[in-house]
């Protein structure tokens, strides 16, 4: 019998393909949302207490904790950059908290980070031994991993995920992307040199898998594919298969006046992360390189 899955944030865009991924390939799964609804496998749950939802914790083999308020749905003033570190830290911890009430401990703990640990740094190629940088998404990308080493001592194997740019169909970042090539409006954000690690959302899935099924796997990964590209090459592969112009460009300046530092840290910002320690491990992409993701992906 294939181990019970228990995911937070399942009603998100990766969460929802995590959980039909799984669930399509025979594994019982149940999500944990504070929004739940009537959908069969969903949990209400509040992060800030224990009531009720820990008895899920009990049976779990593994946990896949993808909680977090979005990083991108609004302007980052103090209180949404509070926000966006405080439901990722109190998820994790009161996840833990959890665990530690119960008489059963899971065998996986899976956490998901992001590239911008590494903070912006040019050209440089990053893979899992480089050093963290600075910026507001390096420091939620370090706490919300610190959030979790409580799980060692605990004696849980635990994999970090640091992803990419996700793309997929029907949502994500592509859903905002798609619009302006429609009107012709299709371009680079600011100098389009700026480096774009991204995954297709299908290898997201498999890599949730992949670490469920190999003991071995263990620690940090970044969960990008093996050929990260430009802002600019990412524009014109994607007007190509849109059959768009891409001479637009959107001005740095416009982009910091707008959108202040999330438009610096999402927009212009960028890191040339690779996936190491997966290829080391034997992981195969289904998409390594860009144009494959987005012929799948993108309306011809």
């Amino acid at each position: 019998m294939k181990p019970l899955c228990l995911i937070t944030g399942a009603t998100g865009f990766i969460g929802q393909a995590i959980s039909k991924f799984l669930i399509d390939k025979g594994y019982p799964v149940y999500g944990l949302s504070r929004n739940p609804g009537n959908k069969t496998g969903l949990l209400r749950w509040n992060p800030r207490k224990l009531d009720g939802w820990e008895e899920i914790v009990k049976k779990a083999t593994v946990i896949i904790n993808l909680a977090g308020h979005s990083i991108g749905s609004t302007r980052w003033t103090q209180k949404t950059k509070n926000r966006i570190l405080q439901s990722r830290t109190r998820s994790t911890l009161s996840l833990i908290e959890a665990i530690q009430k119960t008489n059963s401990r899971p065998d996986l703990f899976i956490q998901i980070s992001g590239v911008g640990y590494y903070g912006s740094r040019g050209d440089e190629i990053l893979d899992e031994n480089s050093t963290p940088g600075s910026g507001f998404l390096s420091q939620v990308s370090q706490e919300w991993e610190a959030s979790t080493e409580r799980l060692e001592s605990m004696n849980i194997r635990r994999v970090i995920f640091r992803t990419g740019l996700v793309l997929g169909p029907n949502g994500g970042v592509l859903k905002r992307l798609i619009p302006p090539f429609r009107f012709f409006l299709g371009g680079t954000f600011g100098p389009g040199t700026q480096w774009v690690s991204w995954i297709h959302l299908s290898d997201v899935c498999r890599a949730m898998e992949f670490a469920i099924t190999r003991k071995q796997v263990s620690g940090v990964y970044n969960l990008t594919a093996p050929q990260p590209i430009t802002n600019r090459q990412m524009t014109q592969a994607m007007g190509k298969i849109l059959n768009r112009p891409t001479f637009f460009a959107l001005p740095s300046w416009i982009i910091k006046i707008r959108l202040g530092e999330m438009g610096e840290e999402l927009l212009l910002a960028g890191q040339q992360a690779v996936p190491n320690r997966l290829i080391h491990d034997g992981f195969n992409f289904g998409f390594p390189d860009l144009n494959s993701a987005l012929t799948d992906i993108l309306p011809q």
